[in-house]
C-alpha cells in the first residue's frame, strides 16, 4: 500500500483535480446498462469513497451488473487482497459465459 500511495503523490495536485471535476461532470452509465454487457462492480467494504449507496445506485442502473463487497477491504481491492479479487473475477468471468463457449 505504501508503494501505490508514493505512486499517487507524484501526481501534481491539479491533475487529480482535474481527475475529480472529469467525475462529476460525467453523466450517470445509463447507456452501458442497455447494451447488456455484463459488468463487475468490486468495492471496499470499508472504503468511505464512494460510499455504498453510490455502488448499489450504479449496479442499479447498469442493471446487467453484478456488485462484489470485499468487506474487511478499503479503496483498492486489487491491491489491497490481490488473491480474493481474483478470485472475485475469475468466479464472474465464469458465471458470466455465454453457454457454448
Amino acid at each position: 500500500m505504501a508503494g501505490v500511495i508514493e505512486e499517487s503523490l507524484r501526481l501534481p495536485a491539479f491533475v487529480w483535480r482535474g481527475i475529480m471535476l472529469g467525475l462529476l461532470e460525467t453523466e450517470a452509465a445509463v447507456s452501458l446498462g442497455r447494451s447488456g454487457i455484463p459488468a463487475l462492480v468490486v468495492w471496499g467494504g470499508k472504503d468511505n469513497w464512494p460510499p455504498r449507496a453510490e455502488q448499489d445506485s450504479l449496479v442499479a442502473r447498469l442493471r446487467t451488473a453484478t456488485l462484489a463487497v470485499s468487506e474487511e477491504t478499503g479503496h483498492a481491492p486489487h491491491w489491497e487482497r490481490p488473491d480474493e479479487f481474483a478470485r472475485t473475477l475469475q468466479r464472474f468471468i465464469r458465471e458470466t459465459r455465454p453457454t457454448g463457449e
